[in-house]
């Protein structure tokens, strides 16, 4: 079975487009590694404006947070990630590492057949 992580995005951010790895910095450097330590194999940021990145994908800094998106907001937000994130793995063949708050995850885990929250970071 496939590791992957979703790791989310953070408040702390580069001021300039560079590919979403880099963008992030505040506490998500250390998610990553500890998603590394813990053997993922892939990993994908969640964010919450541009849905679910992978590493590479160039994006722009941004000032949003999901946890204060409106439900329709979020109904969009959930649906598109979770589109993107069949199209880029057979999610039942998957484990996922989950490094989010509950607003990013409590859509998710209702369909991620094998998750596993290695950090509480609410």
């Amino acid at each position: 079975m496939k590791r992957v992580a979703l790791i989310a995005c953070v408040k702390e951010k580069k001021d300039y487009s560079c590919a979403a790895i880099e963008m992030y910095e505040g506490l998500f450097p250390s998610w990553l590694q500890h998603s590394k330590r813990l053997k993922a194999e892939q990993f994908y940021i969640l964010s919450g404006k541009y849905g679910l990145l992978k590493p590479d994908d160039i994006i722009e800094p941004y000032d949003f947070n999901l946890n204060h998106a409106t439900k329709e907001y979020l109904d969009e937000w959930n649906d598109k990630v979770l589109k993107r994130l069949n199209e880029l793995e057979n999610i039942t063949d998957c484990e996922f590492l989950i490094y989010t708050n509950s607003t990013y995850m409590e859509e998710l885990i209702k369909v991620l057949p094998f998750y596993t929250i290695p950090l509480s970071i609410d």
